[in-house]
């Protein structure tokens, strides 16, 4: 095969369909997490923000769960954002710090925890009742717990010593 239009260019200086903006558009995707049911949640990283998508297990098309809240955990070494358990996910919403619920198969999410200080890592009890996770506050992480609903304040239960 021979090339008659090809030209010669310096390494790097070649025209490209990738631009730096096409690549700031981007998604790319971590964390995920299956739901008894069946159903995969996952996050995925786009420029603007990081959303929740669910892909039901009926097979209908795949999701975004939350449209207005970017999810992601602030606690400084980092931690799980969010999780997916009993039909529901539970996320950390970036700019509060707040755990939210939501149902996955519809329905607005829910703060389940006060405006206060930061939260990481939330992980249901196996009866569903307790979501226990990663409380930063002043400098200091402890363990804490609150209801699943939300109905009660969260109690710190262990405190960091380092």
């Amino acid at each position: 095969m021979r090339y008659e239009n090809k030209t010669q260019v310096a390494y790097g200086l070649w025209s490209s369909p990738v631009s730096a903006a096409s690549l700031a558009r981007s998604i790319s995707f971590s964390d995920l997490a299956w739901d008894a049911s069946g159903a995969l949640v996952w996050r995925e990283n786009r420029a603007e923000r990081s959303v929740l998508v669910v892909e039901p297990p009926d097979g209908q098309a795949e999701r975004d769960l939350n449209s207005d809240l970017t999810v992601r955990a602030r606690v400084g070494y980092g931690g799980g954002d969010f999780c997916a358990a009993q039909g529901q996910v539970f996320f950390v919403e970036a700019e509060s710090g707040r755990i939210y619920r939501q149902k996955l198969q519809e329905g607005a999410p829910r703060p389940i925890t006060p405006a206060f200080g930061v939260a990481a890592a939330p992980r249901l009890s196996p009866d569903g009742r307790w979501l226990l996770f990663v409380h930063s506050y002043e400098g200091q992480d402890a363990l804490a717990v609150v209801d699943s609903a939300g109905q009660s304040w969260p109690a710190r239960l262990a405190p960091s010593f380092l």
